[in-house]
């Protein structure tokens, strides 16, 4: 019975697999009981894999079964295996590359200008020179422009995701500020920083961490702004060095003391 069953399922199977000629791109078959393909409709660009016709999408003109040219004109260009693909988002092209995005649909390079790919701008209403410009009427209360897209907006001590579909807890801020690593005390307990990671310090506002100049004795929100004793700010670098006018100073001050001593003494 059990055997019955079994050819009558593997009868029904070759059956209803067979190739059936001008059907799929189909245009001629071994037979019944060998279902395989073996010629395809190659004016539309069917092409044999597996025992089946399949057809290639884009492509304009094909040699052995191998796409050669693809559809510029509805941006399809050539791929490594000789299939064609679509350069969605592209607004023109040169060489079987695409050298422009569709702004007009909100369509940006995915690397930066590098055109071989298009990105859509989500929830993105205008651009102007590859970046978004205005969030969609939808997602005004929920998005805002960061970094040329239209994102999330997140909350102060959270980040975007590794797409930026989404907002995540970001342990690189207290308080929404970077870098901090304890809470302000008292009233300031929600807004302000207490203490900073090693490499920085706190600024006078305790709203920031600014990256720790050697020698530097107050910071504001950016920058050093005055230097331990004995050195002197360099307004351009920002950066403390010796200050050769207190080293002169101090030595003209030593010689004159040895100088008194020395007339004492006659």
């Amino acid at each position: 019975m059990f055997k019955k069953i079994a050819l009558l399922a593997l009868f029904l199977a070759v059956v209803f697999s067979a190739c059936t000629v001008g059907e799929g791109g189909c245009t001629a078959c071994n037979s019944e009981a060998d279902p395989a393909c073996t010629a395809c409709d190659a004016t539309e660009n069917y092409f044999i894999k597996d025992g089946a016709c399949v057809l290639i999408t884009g492509c304009t003109a094909a040699t052995a079964g191998v796409c050669d040219t693809c559809d510029k004109a509805k941006f399809y260009f050539k791929k490594a295996n000789d299939t064609c693909d679509l350069q969605t988002g592209c607004k023109s092209y040169a060489s079987d590359a695409c050298t422009a995005c569709d702004d007009t649909k909100s369509y940006i390079p995915k690397v930066a200008d590098n055109f071989s790919e298009c990105k859509l701008l989500t929830n993105c209403k205008t651009v102007v020179e590859q970046k978004c410009t205005a969030c969609a009427d939808a997602v005004t209360t929920t998005h805002s422009i960061q970094e040329g897209e239209c994102l999330k907006t997140c909350e102060k001590d959270q980040k975007h995701n590794a797409d930026k579909t989404d907002c995540v807890a970001d342990a690189e801020k207290v308080n929404g500020i970077v870098g901090c690593t304890a809470k302000a005390d008292g009233a300031d307990v929600d807004t302000k920083c207490k203490t900073c990671k090693t490499g920085t310090t706190l600024a006078t506002s305790a709203t920031k961490c600014v990256t720790d100049v050697q020698d530097c004795l107050t910071y504001n929100d950016t920058e050093c702004q005055t230097c331990k004793p004995g050195f002197k700010l360099n307004t351009t670098t920002k950066a403390c060095a010796a200050d050769k006018s207190s080293s002169s100073a101090i030595v003209s001050a030593s010689l004159a003391v040895i100088l008194a001593v020395f007339a004492l003494a006659l």
